[in-house]
């Protein structure tokens, strides 16, 4: 096992890490597509292989931390997460966690080693003040990396069940945190580009991202007939609306970092609401806004109760637009229209995956999708009032999103 160098074993109160769902070569096009189903079709574990990974895991805690002390028990962080994440509690009340990476043997020794680029980035990002979790070590014939305790509960867990008096603060968080690690990949993303992962490059992006205009072209007269029957009706003069503003958008330069970010890999502390980020094993090149607009989206997946949550608001957009200024050198009202772009793209698809779905449920995706996704017509409200409010004044968004609203004309 490769401990960090200078690891302190402390125990904090913050970090449960959520794997890769994607294969480690998928292309940009796929994760992109696959981060609407990423809640819903878990692997299913191998007993086996579970009881053997946890064995492993009991030998080789105990070296992690003062004094070795023995552990008491492994628990996984939750069920419907394929057995990959583990609290790993010992007899003398350290936490620590564990986490299997069935990829990592396929990378091992290539400059995008999952294991060891997790164990740099995360270094790296702790080290410029970003809030990320401390790495203890890694094995990586054992595909294992072990990070300090952070807490049970994600950002996904906490919008679903708070209050909308405490949503605010949460944003806010989150913004700080993340212009944090964003400013970071700027001014380290050269040092870290020869550790991209394969298919995850500009050039990669940018071909997705016009499969992705194609096929949100597509289902958006479909979604405003459904979910507001009233509206105007669809034009060629919107469909072109709508495809020169998805343009623009993949026109804006990229910023490498994470390929998986979305609610679930942020955690937070619910007493002292300190958050951090996880899932740094896979780097590529992604637009900042489009990044944040999916952390700062709750899915709600496999509750009963679950929605769609938002956190990104009028206020919380401008309030991004104002500090990502500075660090983007651009100018904020762009920025804000680039959030408020990417947050009406990632509602579409959202939208009209959940429709897609309905009409067929009998399919096995669509099946297990709806069973993810409690609750599909409250859902495809607040999929309704989500594209129906703007986030900034950009003429050509708040014309797409004026198609959702069920206002008088």
């Amino acid at each position: 096992m490769s401990p960090n160098s200078g690891n302190s074993a402390k125990t904090t109160s913050s970090g449960v890490i959520w794997p890769n769902s994607a294969l480690p070569h998928a292309p940009a096009a796929f994760r992109f597509a696959f981060y609407i189903l990423h809640f819903a079709f878990p692997d299913p574990p191998d007993p086996t292989q579970v009881l053997s990974v946890i064995q492993t895991i009991k030998r080789l805690v105990p070296a992690l931390l003062p004094n070795r002390p023995a552990v008491a028990a492994v628990d996984p962080v939750s069920e419907d997460r394929g057995h990959s994440v583990w609290k790993v509690r010992t007899q003398t009340g350290a936490a620590v966690v564990a986490k299997y990476q069935p990829f990592a043997r396929l990378t091992q020794g290539a400059p995008y080693d999952l294991l060891e680029v997790e164990r740099l980035v995360c270094g790296r990002l702790r080290a410029a003040g970003c809030p990320v979790p401390e790495v203890y070590g890694i094995c990586a014939e054992d595909g294992l990396i072990f990070f300090e305790w952070c807490g049970d509960r994600t950002l996904d867990d906490l919008c679903q069940a708070s209050g909308p008096d405490v949503l605010p603060e949460y944003a806010d968080r989150v913004i700080r945190g993340y212009l944090a690690t964003e400013t970071f990949f700027r001014t380290s993303g050269l040092l870290l580009s020869g550790r991209a992962f394969p298919g995850c490059a500009p050039e990669d992006l940018r071909t997705s991202w016009a499969d992705v205009a194609k096929s949100a072209g597509r289902c958006l007269p479909d979604l405003v007939a459904c979910l507001n029957p009233a509206a105007a009706p669809f034009s060629k003069r919107i469909s072109d609306c709508f495809s020169d503003r998805l343009h623009a958008l993949g026109k804006a330069s990229p910023v490498l970092g994470p390929t998986d970010y979305n609610a679930r890999n942020i955690v937070v502390n619910p007493e002292t609401r300190d958050l951090r980020f996880i899932e740094f094993a896979k780097l590529g090149w992604d637009w900042p806004e489009r990044r944040l607009a999916q952390y700062a989206t709750s899915l709600g997946a496999g509750r009963a109760d679950g929605g769609f949550q938002g956190l990104i608001d009028c206020r919380a957009a401008a309030c991004y637009a104002a500090r990502a200024a500075d660090i983007q050198a651009t100018d904020s009202d762009e920025i804000l229209r680039r959030l408020d772009g990417h947050h009406f793209v990632f509602y579409l698809l959202a939208g009209a995956r959940l429709l897609a779905a309905l009409s067929n449920p009998s399919n096995a995706q669509n099946a297990a999708l709806l069973t993810a996704w409690q609750n599909p017509r409250e859902r495809l409200e607040q999929v309704r009032q989500a594209l129906a409010a703007p986030l900034s004044d950009h003429p050509a968004t708040c014309e797409l999103r004026s198609l959702f609203s069920k206002m008088e004309r």
